[in-house]
């Protein structure tokens, strides 16, 4: 159960664990995406959210890491000013993609990359039905 004791006791050990393994090594991805995690599963979503900012997610990976991991600790928190941020974040990138995704598009053909228009064009599919792009619309 949740609120076991020996198992809280546990969580609190891994927490401390994974801080202080920051404190020799800040930007360590394993040990944020696991910080992420946790203060997300015991509703710390601020903390989550200043833990997962430092991984400076870009693109794709923060349409799917951010949008599965972050997401849905913010909006079940309720922490608005971070889910405003991360949705900002979201749309720009969405936005930078419908923007520049003729020009990519056009560019797997001028360099004779067929295989990857075929790539890119799935690609593109996906994100205009991502569930993401959907949940923070």
């Amino acid at each position: 159960s949740r609120t076991h004791p020996a198992f809280l006791s546990t969580l609190l050990h891994m927490i401390l664990v994974l801080e202080s393994g920051l404190a020799l090594s800040p930007f360590n991805a394993t040990m944020l995406l696991a910080l992420t995690s946790l203060y997300g599963f015991l509703g710390v979503s601020q903390l989550a959210a200043d833990c997962h900012w430092k991984l400076e997610i870009k693109y794709i990976q923060f349409e799917t890491i951010s949008g599965h991991m972050l997401l849905p600790f913010l909006s079940s928190s309720g922490n608005d000013r971070e889910a405003i941020k991360f949705c900002g974040k979201l749309l720009h990138f969405h936005q930078d993609h419908d923007r520049n995704a003729g020009d990519t598009f056009g560019m797997t053909f001028d360099n004779g990359t067929y295989m990857e228009s075929i790539d890119f064009a799935g690609f593109r599919d996906r994100l205009a039905s991502s569930s993401v792009k959907m949940a923070a619309a």
